[in-house]
C-alpha cells in the first residue's frame, strides 16, 4: 500500500524558547574558548562560571543567552571537552598508555 507523506517546515512550537536554545550544538569557537580557560588551570566548573561572567559582562543581563548553547554550552558538554582537552594534554587517565612499562 502505498503512501505520500508531505513535509511542511512549520513548528508547532517557539524556536526561541530556553529549552529549545539548550539543544544547539555549541560551535568550534566556544570549545576553544574553553580550551584556553583549561590551559590556564581552570576546570569544569570554574570555567563555566567564568564563561557566564563573560557572558554577562558582554550581554548585560542575560536570561535568554545563557540558556543559549550555542553561546553557553551545558555541563555535560563541557565535562566531554574537559576530558578530550586532558586526552590530548595530559594523556589518558587510564588503560594503554598511563604507564610506561620496559
Amino acid at each position: 500500500m502505498p503512501a505520500l507523506i508531505t513535509i511542511k517546515k512549520n513548528h508547532n512550537h517557539s524556536l526561541t524558547c530556553a529549552e529549545s536554545l539548550a539543544f544547539l550544538r555549541p560551535p568550534l569557537k566556544v570549545r576553544d574558548e574553553f580550551y584556553t580557560y583549561f590551559d590556564s588551570g581552570i576546570e569544569i566548573t570554574e570555567s563555566i562560571q567564568y564563561h557566564e561572567s563573560k557572558l554577562e559582562l558582554k550581554y548585560g543581563v542575560v536570561g535568554a543567552e545563557l540558556a543559549n548553547a550555542l553561546l553557553n554550552p551545558k555541563y555535560r558538554t563541557v565535562a566531554f571537552w574537559y576530558k578530550k582537552w586532558q586526552t590530548l594534554n595530559l594523556g589518558p587517565r587510564h588503560g594503554q598508555g598511563v604507564v610506561e612499562v620496559r
